[in-house]
Protein backbone atom coordinates (compact mmCIF):
# COMPACT_ATOMS: atom_id res chain seq x y z
CA UNK A 1 0.00 0.00 0.00
CA UNK A 2 2.93 2.50 0.96
CA UNK A 3 4.38 1.74 -2.69
CA UNK A 4 0.60 2.46 -4.27
CA UNK A 5 0.32 5.89 -2.27
CA UNK A 6 3.83 6.79 -3.34
CA UNK A 7 3.36 6.27 -7.33
CA UNK A 8 0.12 8.00 -6.67
CA UNK A 9 2.07 11.03 -4.92
CA UNK A 10 4.07 11.46 -7.51
CA UNK A 11 1.68 11.14 -10.49
CA UNK A 12 -0.45 14.05 -8.24
CA UNK A 13 2.85 15.88 -8.87
CA UNK A 14 3.96 15.14 -12.24
CA UNK A 15 0.29 16.69 -13.03
CA UNK A 16 0.69 19.58 -11.21
CA UNK A 17 3.87 20.56 -12.81
CA UNK A 18 1.93 20.81 -15.81
CA UNK A 19 0.01 24.51 -14.51
CA UNK A 20 3.89 25.97 -15.47
CA UNK A 21 4.83 25.69 -18.80
CA UNK A 22 8.53 26.24 -19.77
CA UNK A 23 10.03 27.27 -22.98
CA UNK A 24 13.55 25.31 -23.55
CA UNK A 25 15.89 28.56 -23.82
CA UNK A 26 14.85 32.59 -22.83
CA UNK A 27 13.50 33.98 -25.52
CA UNK A 28 9.95 36.24 -26.63
CA UNK A 29 6.81 35.39 -26.70
CA UNK A 30 5.67 35.83 -30.95
CA UNK A 31 2.36 33.97 -30.67
CA UNK A 32 -0.29 33.36 -27.77
CA UNK A 33 -3.05 30.70 -28.57
CA UNK A 34 -4.37 30.39 -24.91
CA UNK A 35 -5.76 33.15 -22.67
CA UNK A 36 -6.75 32.57 -19.16
CA UNK A 37 -9.83 30.75 -18.80
CA UNK A 38 -8.79 28.44 -21.33
CA UNK A 39 -9.53 24.67 -21.14
CA UNK A 40 -6.20 22.58 -21.60
CA UNK A 41 -5.40 19.00 -21.05
CA UNK A 42 -2.22 17.44 -20.52
CA UNK A 43 -0.81 14.38 -22.47
CA UNK A 44 -3.80 14.20 -25.33
CA UNK A 45 -2.89 13.60 -28.55
CA UNK A 46 -3.95 16.74 -30.03
CA UNK A 47 -1.24 18.78 -31.77
CA UNK A 48 -2.12 21.68 -30.13
CA UNK A 49 0.03 24.87 -29.72
CA UNK A 50 0.33 26.66 -26.59
CA UNK A 51 3.08 29.74 -27.28
CA UNK A 52 5.36 30.43 -30.19
CA UNK A 53 8.49 31.41 -28.56
CA UNK A 54 11.36 32.93 -30.24
CA UNK A 55 15.22 33.04 -28.98
CA UNK A 56 16.66 37.10 -31.02
CA UNK A 57 20.15 37.03 -29.27
CA UNK A 58 21.10 34.96 -32.55
CA UNK A 59 19.11 35.11 -36.03
CA UNK A 60 19.23 32.49 -38.89
CA UNK A 61 19.44 33.58 -42.03
CA UNK A 62 18.00 31.22 -44.85
CA UNK A 63 19.46 31.96 -48.45
CA UNK A 64 18.89 29.70 -51.48
CA UNK A 65 22.07 29.85 -53.33
CA UNK A 66 22.01 29.21 -57.55
CA UNK A 67 23.32 26.25 -58.66
CA UNK A 68 26.63 28.13 -60.62
CA UNK A 69 27.61 29.49 -57.00
CA UNK A 70 26.77 26.09 -55.25
CA UNK A 71 30.43 25.07 -54.95
CA UNK A 72 31.43 28.48 -52.94
CA UNK A 73 28.87 27.92 -50.23
CA UNK A 74 30.80 26.27 -48.05
CA UNK A 75 30.60 26.83 -43.78
CA UNK A 76 32.52 28.85 -43.39
CA UNK A 77 32.87 31.09 -46.31
CA UNK A 78 32.58 34.89 -45.55
CA UNK A 79 29.68 37.02 -46.81
CA UNK A 80 28.13 40.58 -46.49
CA UNK A 81 24.65 41.24 -45.48
CA UNK A 82 22.37 43.41 -45.30
CA UNK A 83 18.71 44.77 -44.19
CA UNK A 84 17.30 47.31 -46.46
CA UNK A 85 14.70 48.01 -43.56
CA UNK A 86 17.93 49.38 -41.52
CA UNK A 87 19.86 51.55 -44.47
CA UNK A 88 22.64 50.76 -46.34
CA UNK A 89 25.05 49.67 -43.74
CA UNK A 90 26.56 46.29 -43.94
CA UNK A 91 27.16 43.20 -41.65
CA UNK A 92 29.96 40.78 -42.13
CA UNK A 93 29.70 37.25 -41.29
CA UNK A 94 30.00 33.79 -42.30
CA UNK A 95 28.18 30.90 -43.53
CA UNK A 96 27.09 28.26 -41.05
CA UNK A 97 25.81 25.22 -42.64
CA UNK A 98 24.43 24.29 -45.81
CA UNK A 99 21.74 21.68 -47.09
CA UNK A 100 24.61 20.31 -49.01
CA UNK A 101 22.31 19.31 -52.10
CA UNK A 102 20.36 21.03 -54.93
CA UNK A 103 16.78 21.69 -54.87
CA UNK A 104 15.69 19.56 -58.08
CA UNK A 105 13.29 22.17 -58.56
CA UNK A 106 15.15 25.57 -58.29
CA UNK A 107 18.81 24.25 -58.35
CA UNK A 108 19.69 26.06 -55.51
CA UNK A 109 21.50 25.09 -52.50
CA UNK A 110 19.78 25.86 -48.98
CA UNK A 111 22.60 28.00 -47.04
CA UNK A 112 22.17 29.13 -43.39
CA UNK A 113 23.89 31.72 -41.72
CA UNK A 114 23.64 32.18 -37.44
CA UNK A 115 23.90 36.12 -37.28
CA UNK A 116 24.58 37.34 -33.50
CA UNK A 117 22.39 39.80 -32.56
CA UNK A 118 23.25 41.47 -29.19
CA UNK A 119 21.34 43.94 -29.41
CA UNK A 120 17.90 42.97 -30.85
CA UNK A 121 18.17 45.33 -33.65
CA UNK A 122 17.82 42.43 -36.73
CA UNK A 123 13.96 41.20 -36.33
CA UNK A 124 13.33 37.65 -37.31
CA UNK A 125 10.99 37.65 -40.75
CA UNK A 126 12.88 40.50 -42.06
CA UNK A 127 14.14 40.76 -46.03
CA UNK A 128 17.55 40.69 -46.33
CA UNK A 129 19.97 41.02 -49.35
CA UNK A 130 22.99 38.42 -49.03
CA UNK A 131 26.50 39.03 -50.99
CA UNK A 132 29.01 35.38 -50.58
CA UNK A 133 32.17 36.43 -51.19
CA UNK A 134 33.98 33.75 -53.42
CA UNK A 135 36.62 33.68 -55.99
CA UNK A 136 35.36 33.74 -59.88
CA UNK A 137 36.24 31.21 -62.11
CA UNK A 138 37.96 31.82 -65.28
CA UNK A 139 34.84 31.44 -67.97
CA UNK A 140 34.56 32.98 -71.29
CA UNK A 141 31.68 35.24 -71.60
CA UNK A 142 29.44 35.12 -74.37
CA UNK A 143 26.09 36.62 -76.19
CA UNK A 144 23.14 34.69 -74.52
CA UNK A 145 21.55 34.26 -78.40
CA UNK A 146 25.38 31.54 -79.39
CA UNK A 147 23.60 28.98 -76.81
CA UNK A 148 21.27 26.55 -77.45
CA UNK A 149 19.42 25.13 -74.90
CA UNK A 150 17.74 21.70 -75.53
CA UNK A 151 16.80 18.77 -73.38
CA UNK A 152 18.17 20.35 -70.46
CA UNK A 153 21.48 20.48 -72.00
CA UNK A 154 23.08 23.53 -73.47
CA UNK A 155 25.05 23.88 -77.22
CA UNK A 156 27.44 25.77 -79.10
CA UNK A 157 28.24 26.63 -82.85
CA UNK A 158 32.04 26.47 -82.66
CA UNK A 159 33.32 28.26 -86.21
CA UNK A 160 36.11 25.68 -87.99
CA UNK A 161 37.67 26.18 -91.21
CA UNK A 162 34.06 28.40 -92.69
CA UNK A 163 32.38 25.32 -90.89
CA UNK A 164 29.84 25.39 -87.69
CA UNK A 165 30.37 22.42 -85.06
CA UNK A 166 28.20 21.46 -82.69
CA UNK A 167 29.23 21.40 -79.08
CA UNK A 168 28.01 20.82 -75.88
CA UNK A 169 29.06 23.70 -73.34
CA UNK A 170 29.75 23.61 -69.57
CA UNK A 171 28.13 27.15 -68.64
CA UNK A 172 27.97 29.12 -65.58
CA UNK A 173 26.61 32.37 -64.65
CA UNK A 174 23.58 33.34 -66.91
CA UNK A 175 22.46 37.23 -66.87
CA UNK A 176 19.87 39.10 -69.27
CA UNK A 177 22.64 39.50 -72.09
CA UNK A 178 25.52 36.94 -71.54
CA UNK A 179 26.58 33.43 -70.00
CA UNK A 180 29.67 32.43 -68.69
CA UNK A 181 31.28 29.54 -70.91
CA UNK A 182 33.84 26.57 -69.05
CA UNK A 183 34.21 23.99 -71.24
CA UNK A 184 33.42 22.53 -74.43
CA UNK A 185 33.02 18.79 -75.97
CA UNK A 186 32.05 17.73 -79.72
CA UNK A 187 27.97 17.06 -78.95
CA UNK A 188 28.35 13.71 -80.30
CA UNK A 189 30.59 12.60 -77.98
CA UNK A 190 29.32 11.04 -74.67
CA UNK A 191 33.11 10.49 -73.26
CA UNK A 192 36.12 11.95 -72.88
CA UNK A 193 37.36 15.18 -71.32
CA UNK A 194 35.94 18.71 -71.55
CA UNK A 195 38.32 21.45 -73.49
CA UNK A 196 38.15 24.96 -72.14
CA UNK A 197 36.53 27.57 -73.85
CA UNK A 198 39.65 30.08 -75.49
CA UNK A 199 38.59 33.45 -75.56
CA UNK A 200 40.15 33.16 -79.28
CA UNK A 201 37.56 30.54 -80.00
CA UNK A 202 34.99 32.13 -82.94
CA UNK A 203 31.25 31.17 -82.24
CA UNK A 204 28.28 31.51 -84.48
CA UNK A 205 25.62 34.26 -82.36
CA UNK A 206 22.40 33.50 -83.76
CA UNK A 207 19.96 31.65 -85.81
CA UNK A 208 21.44 28.58 -84.30
CA UNK A 209 18.42 26.58 -84.75
CA UNK A 210 18.83 26.60 -88.64
CA UNK A 211 22.58 25.24 -88.76
CA UNK A 212 23.61 21.79 -88.45
CA UNK A 213 26.61 20.22 -87.65
CA UNK A 214 29.16 20.91 -90.81
CA UNK A 215 27.04 23.85 -92.70
CA UNK A 216 29.09 26.53 -94.20
CA UNK A 217 29.57 29.60 -92.37
CA UNK A 218 30.74 33.66 -93.20
CA UNK A 219 31.98 36.01 -91.08
CA UNK A 220 30.13 39.26 -90.63
CA UNK A 221 31.96 42.24 -91.90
Amino acid sequence: KRNAALADARRTEALLDYRDIRAPYDGVVTGRFVHTGHFLQPGNNRAEVVFTVARLDTVRIFVDVPESAAAQAVAGAKCTIRFPALGQAEVAAVVTRTAGILNPETRSLRTEIDLPNPKLLYRPGSYVMVRLKAQAVAAVVVPNSSVLFADETAYTYFVEDGKAVKMRVQVGRIDPKNTQLFGKKRAALHVGDWLPVAPTDRLVIDNLGSLADGTVVKSKE
